[in-house]
């Protein structure tokens, strides 16, 4: 994992980035074998999907605090008939960039839910740190996270509060109560990746604030939810997710890690997903 390129929102998401992410964490714990063809061969290409781009072009709203922004980096697939001039275009562009019109009009209008909404406006005149990629060292392996949005406040009794703010998007089942989106945080690993935010932006708090030290640090962990309602409407949930939580994730999230740092040193051999017995039913 050394000489890696340095970090940026251009390459992240590219094989050049061999650091650890929580996303790789969870195609780890799915399968070895599937993480080590995705993640270090690189044998195993996956199309994106619509649920996947949409989230990044909520992101890229949010981050801009636009959706005119989504245009800059998407735009809607055209058939020949319909345009043959920009059909041609768009023959030389990514494939990943071209969306179909209803994605297109319905990322545009969940975004702009949340962009309309209070707690988005309250949030963004606290300036927050936006989609910035951050990196560090866990367990002698790189890692790495972007975090949605997190910003600093400095409070009565020498406090420094760090809040850290994860948008989703997600189904209306998800959502009918706190106690089912808990169930929806453990179940894809949403608390670890709020593990991994924290432990990276404490990693990096002396570039991302200068003057923490001699301070008691204090998180404030956040779900901002956008869910897409039968009637196609967008309805928004907050959640601040217990502390405990995400305490227990971190472990989770560091042996994992250590796992993988191990199994590097083996080599493909140690990739090997286990057979399943009956003994261990």
């Amino acid at each position: 994992m050394a000489n890696l390129p340095r970090l940026s929102l251009d390459n992240y998401f590219t094989p050049v980035n061999a650091r650890i992410s929580n996303s790789k964490v969870s195609d780890y714990l799915a399968s070895k074998e599937y993480f080590y063809k995705k993640h270090i061969d690189h044998t195993l290409v996956e199309e994106s999907t619509d649920s996947l781009t949409l989230g990044k072009m909520v992101d890229v709203a949010l981050t801009a605090g636009t959706t005119e922004a989504i245009e800059s980096e998407w735009e809607v697939k055209v058939l020949k008939k319909d345009d043959p001039e920009a059909f041609e275009r768009q023959k030389s562009l990514d494939s990943d960039c071209l969306v179909s019109a209803g994605l297109m009009e319905k990322t545009k209008e969940m975004a702009q839910t949340i962009i309309d909404s209070d707690f988005y406006q309250e949030d963004q005149k606290k300036k927050p740190v936006v989609q910035l990629p951050l990196e560090a060292d866990l367990e002698g392996m790189a890692i790495c996270g972007i975090p949605d949005q997190f910003f600093f406040e400095e409070r009565p009794g020498n406090v420094l509060q760090i809040t850290i703010t994860d948008w989703k998007t997600s189904a209306p089942s998800d959502c009918q109560s706190p106690e089912r989106w808990l169930w929806k945080i453990r179940e894809y690993g949403y608390d670890r990746q709020l593990a991994n935010y924290q432990y990276l932006i404490q990693k990096n708090l002396n570039q991302l604030y200068p003057r923490f030290p001699g301070k008691e640090i204090r998180w404030v962990l956040r779900h901002a939810v956008i869910e897409s309602q039968k009637d196609g409407r967008y309805r928004v949930h907050l959640y601040i997710i217990d502390p405990s939580v995400i305490a227990e994730s971190y472990f989770e999230f560091r042996r994992v890690v250590k796992e993988i740092a191990e199994n590097l040193k083996v080599g493909k051999s140690a990739f090997v997903d286990k057979s399943e017995s009956w003994k261990d039913a």
